[in-house]
């Protein structure tokens, strides 16, 4: 996020030649040499991207339905859903109204609110008070792990870590909100449904995983960051497996109406990505999970090898001319200990950059100048370095931003193609490209790899949090036959032989409030399905949907002429 006091020292630091921009605080050559010297990694096993899942805008509830969603260049924005909160009675086009927001839009995934309480063996009482990101971060990856072909036991009593990513806690707004903050309406369950480490633990406790298992907020880059401990976990043996998650839910207007207050949101609700008229972000929501082993034990156990996870880096922004102003000399150090922790990768042979790319002002040419700086240095002219930008697309995901770029960049160079960034017209005029190699895509385009990749294709992915806890990964392309059943339609062929559909799932958590009544009604859902193996490998070659009523109907019918009901 770059607010109201970036938005306005964007003349101090832009264009380059400015003199305040100038006077920024940067890293000495010698500094840098040093800092390069001491970061020479000793071999180290490389990583593998094993499984996936997640819930995304633009009903995007699987990889290869994400896929499509991107290839179809879909602008995932919509009102605000009804049952979230009434949102005719906090907009106003008055940006300094109290209590108002000038966004009407953001980006939503699809219900929010279902939830099978008895899959994860959780009591509809405790169900009931659990904040929807521990509910929805259960599914995702319980559905992340059969992706990666776990089974119930293999999982149970290992070292597996669970790293998650979240910045936002709206259920907690929500519900003393709900409950007028009445102390004696308070339960004996609201202190876990609200407590932000159980997005993390629950699915340790639940599935019975006895690595680490944290909740880590670094405010925007909180999911890759938490991917970068993950990482370390994994390549230090402390773990052998690990589960990266990211999730962002937007249940309460509040943070609309503060976001509006700093101006940090767009009066469009798009993000206009390295446009001209780039003025802010638009809110989006999700929720992924990735499942991460060291490629020999991935071999070793015939695991799906979806990419290689090369390298990554975290590292802060030091001084900065505002508490949550980014700089571009922190970036460029960011990246290039990136490549050496991949083993020392070359800029130039990089061919995909899944950026940040806020679409604001100050923002986006702080991170060209560095992405050119690192990765514009030898580029032959041939091999354009391909600029994403996923926020032009489902909005920033704030907390989940950075694993669902990972996503995205993991779906990118296994398909060898980049599907194009939206609303990009003309370039912002700060934005300095001149002998830097570099494509904006308007049109999906074909990847190669570069010469100097010796063959591979290779990527990297941003992600920059406010305040100032930054991180980056760079990422091989997998094997391409194990990802081609994750892109695919769906297929009854897909079906196990023996199914069950457990009972009908728990209603909806408690409605918002909107008229300052005290009034607490629960919202009717549809009807949702787990469709897993009978016995107890209950994680085993699972595939996860949800039904309406009327799909339900559907579903039993084509399961009866598959002679699976």
């Amino acid at each position: 996020m770059e607010g109201d006091r970036e938005e306005k020292t964007v003349e101090r630091q832009v264009p380059h030649d400015s003199k305040s921009f100038q006077q920024m605080p940067t890293q000495s050559t010698s500094s840098l040499q040093m800092t390069r010297a001491l970061s020479v990694p000793s071999p180290r096993p490389q990583l593998a991207v094993c499984g996936v899942a997640c819930r995304l805008p633009g009903s995007s509830n699987s990889a290869g339905e994400f896929w499509r969603t991107l290839e179809a260049k879909t602008d995932c924005f919509s009102a605000v859903p009804p049952e979230r909160w009434d949102h005719a009675s906090v907009f106003s086009v008055d940006a300094d109204a109290p209590g108002k927001t000038y966004a009407r839009e953001a980006a939503f995934i699809d219900r929010v609110e279902m939830f099978d309480n008895s899959f994860f063996a959780v009591s509809a009482a405790e169900a009931r008070q659990m904040d929807p990101q521990q509910r929805h971060m259960l599914e995702v990856s319980y559905e992340a792990f059969v992706s990666a072909g776990y089974s119930r036991e293999s999982l149970r009593g290992s070292t597996t870590s669970v790293f998650v990513g979240c910045t936002n806690y709206d259920w907690e707004k929500r519900v003393q909100q709900g409950a007028g903050c009445v102390l004696s309406k308070i339960g004996s369950l609201a202190f876990t449904g609200q407590s932000s480490c159980l997005i993390a633990n629950r699915v340790s406790r639940v599935m019975d995983l006895r690595g680490a298992s944290m909740t880590i907020d670094t405010a925007t880059s909180s999911s890759l960051v938490a991917l970068d401990v993950a990482a370390r976990e994994v390549r230090g043996g402390r773990s052998e497996t690990a589960l990266v998650g990211g999730v962002n839910l937007m249940l309460s207007p509040q943070l609309f109406i503060a976001l509006c207050k700093t101006r940090m949101l767009a009066p469009d609700c798009r993000c206009k990505t390295f446009d001209a008229s780039a003025n802010g972000y638009a809110r989006g929501e999700g929720v992924i999970a990735i499942v991460l082993e060291s490629l020999e034990t991935a071999r070793r156990r015939n695991r799906p090898v979806l990419a290689l996870v090369r390298g990554t880096a975290a590292c802060h922004d030091g001084t900065a001319p505002s508490l949550t102003a980014p700089r571009r000399d922190s970036q460029v150090r960011l990246m290039r200990e990136a490549l050496i922790d991949a083993g020392g990768v070359l800029g130039r042979s990089v061919a995909y950059i899944e950026a940040h790319g806020t679409g604001t002002k100050l923002g986006d040419p702080i991170e060209v100048g560095a992405l050119r700086e690192v990765y514009g240095e030898g580029r032959d002219k041939r091999s354009p370095l391909v600029v994403g930008a996923l926020k032009t697309n489902i909005g920033h995901l704030e907390g989940a931003a950075g694993l669902a770029g990972f996503l995205k960049l993991v779906l990118v160079l296994q398909q060898r193609r980049a599907p194009a960034n939206l609303h990009f017209r003309s370039l912002n005029p700060h934005i300095d490209i001149q002998g830097f190699p570099v494509l904006f895509p308007t049109e999906t385009v074909p990847l190669e790899p570069p010469a100097a990749a010796g063959g591979k294709l290779i990527g990297a992915v941003s992600s920059f949090g406010f305040g100032g806890q930054n991180a980056h990964a760079i990422v091989e392309e997998g094997d391409r036959d194990a990802f081609r059943s994750l892109v695919a339609p769906p297929a009854p062929s897909l079906f196990p032989e023996s199914v069950t559909f457990p009972l009908p799932p728990l209603r909806s958590n408690s409605d918002m409030v909107e008229d300052g009544t005290n009034t607490v009604e629960a919202m009717e859902k549809p009807a949702v399905g787990f469709l897993t193996q009978k016995g107890e490998n209950w994680l085993a070659g699972g595939v996860v949907f949800g039904f309406s009523a009327t799909e339900r109907k559907k579903a039993d019918r084509l399961l009866s002429c598959l002679s699976l009901r």
